[in-house]
């Protein structure tokens, strides 16, 4: 039981430290050497949790994106209110996109091998496309496909705010999300009450 729990807790602390180098300098400029130097361990001990470098990488995008999946989860889960969940949502991913962004960046431009990791949309999309139905059922929301819907405000979020806000063109978070509310909410919300 505290080997299990030190063995979780020392591959942890490596994955922490390999999503901030990764991000810092991109995938060809970190070795595993800097990472164990970054925890102070022998890089055997990574070797050992993750096989190389390649699988450390694997696991380490793996874990940002479980970790903005369950933000994004609790989020929706705390707010009833199906229009202010997906507006707090949407911010609140416009802000894990910024935290995770040189990571994604990485991915993106200097291992197009890995493309993007599935999982963030099989886990996101679903828990979007579930308020929507919520708007839906309180005849606040139109009567679109929610999965559809749930896949174009994430491309929303990744297209406008990646190259705009990460790339430093000057648009301020808070504009990209005034902005991508603005457009994907006028699209979706009812402005008349629905006919009877």
């Amino acid at each position: 039981m505290w080997r299990e729990k030190q063995w979780q807790r020392r591959e942890n602390e490596i994955l922490e430290a390999a999503i901030s180098l990764f991000g810092e300098r991109g995938y060809y400029k970190v070795t595993v050497d800097d990472i164990a130097a970054r925890v102070g361990v022998g890089k055997g001990t990574v070797y050992r949790h993750f096989g190389d470098k390649k699988g450390l990488f694997e696991a380490a995008l793996h874990r940002g994106i479980q970790m903005a999946t369950d933000e994004v989860k609790k989020k929706i889960e705390s707010i009833d209110d199906p229009v202010e969940c997906l507006r707090e949502t949407t911010e609140l991913m416009i802000e894990l996109s910024k935290q995770y962004f040189s990571l994604l960046r990485t991915v993106k431009e200097q291992l197009p091998q890995f493309k993007k990791d599935k999982d963030a949309s099989r886990g996101l999309a679903p828990l979007i496309a579930g308020v929507i139905e919520r708007g839906k059922a309180q005849g606040r929301m139109r009567d679109v496909n929610s999965t559809v819907a749930a896949h174009a405000l994430l491309g929303l979020i990744e297209t406008v705010f990646s190259p705009i806000v990460g790339l430093g063109t000057g648009l301020s978070p808070e504009e990209a999300i005034r902005t991508i509310e603005e457009i994907f909410l006028s699209g979706l919300l009812v402005t008349e009450p629905p006919s009877k």
